[in-house]
């Protein structure tokens, strides 16, 4: 694994034998958990910059959300594929992880009035509407 190996803001993230590191400027690394063996390397998360939440992962699915309300899905894999995209209300943001509420992510940060539940993420759930 490079020395260099972490991300400023966002924990590192392991999930099926797979370490998922989320770079400055959205830039995604994965590493053979087990081995250190580089998977990819700085891959872009296109238009992904501001991450302060850390990642998590359900149903073979690694979700990144930037501060600006974007969360973008990757599948879970020794290859990089991003799978959808999907975008808070125009003008929220998040900073925080998202707590899981069984299947569902669960967006605390915005107070009693206002909580975000996303889809389940179970079968062929899209992100991207």
């Amino acid at each position: 694994m490079p020395a260099a190996c972490g991300s400023l803001q966002p924990d590192d993230l392991v999930y099926d034998g797979q370490l998922y590191v989320l770079y400055d400027f959205g830039l995604l690394s994965a590493f053979n958990a087990r081995t250190g063996e580089v998977l990819y390397d700085r891959q872009k998360l296109p238009a992904g910059l501001h991450f302060t939440a850390s990642p998590w992962a359900a149903t073979g699915r690694v979700f990144f959300l930037n501060e600006d309300g974007m969360t973008f899905v990757v599948r879970a894999g020794d290859r990089f594929e991003l799978m959808h995209t999907n975008k808070l209300a125009e003008d929220d943001m998040c900073m925080a992880t998202p707590a899981l509420a069984g299947d569902r992510p669960a967006h605390p940060e915005f107070g009693p009035d206002l909580l975000y539940q996303q889809e389940a993420v179970r079968g062929p759930a899209r992100f991207d509407e």
